[in-house]
């Protein structure tokens, strides 16, 4: 068992670890949406029922850092993966790209999202609003 002094060195040598790769995923994320990544993000819900199983109300979830910081560690790994197989098996993998969104489908998505008046989050870091209208 540890002491807890020395539970206290590894905890803040895990802190720092943490804070570290939160900062790294803020600058990969950084570069992605430099080149136009397209980030959607949507409320989440949680129902408070009463005691007789009726909806008493509704209550919207606060993300945390960290998901994101998770997020973009997993968009990451796929693409570093992705890239590999592309490389070791140039004729043999099968990659799907996506194409960049057309500004009249973008239109068309916002007129839908706005429609069902939740909340909702589309950002893109090249100028996604100003090509959707």
């Amino acid at each position: 068992m540890l002491l807890k002094a020395q539970a206290k060195v590894r905890v803040a040598e895990l802190r720092s670890a943490i804070q570290l790769l939160m900062k790294t995923a803020r600058g990969i994320r950084k570069l992605r949406f430099g080149v136009g990544a397209l980030a959607l993000s949507s409320a989440e819900i949680r129902v408070k029922l009463g005691a007789k199983r009726n909806v008493e109300n509704l209550v919207e979830k606060t993300g945390r850092e960290i998901h994101t910081t998770i997020e973009e560690c997993m968009v990451f790994a796929n693409r570093a993966v992705a890239e590999r197989i592309s490389a070791v098996f140039p004729d043999n993998s099968l990659l799907r790209r996506h194409p960049i969104a057309r500004a009249e489908v973008l239109s068309t998505d916002y007129s839908v999202v706005r429609s069902l008046r939740r909340p909702f989050f589309c950002a893109r870091a090249v100028g996604m609003g100003q090509q959707a209208g």
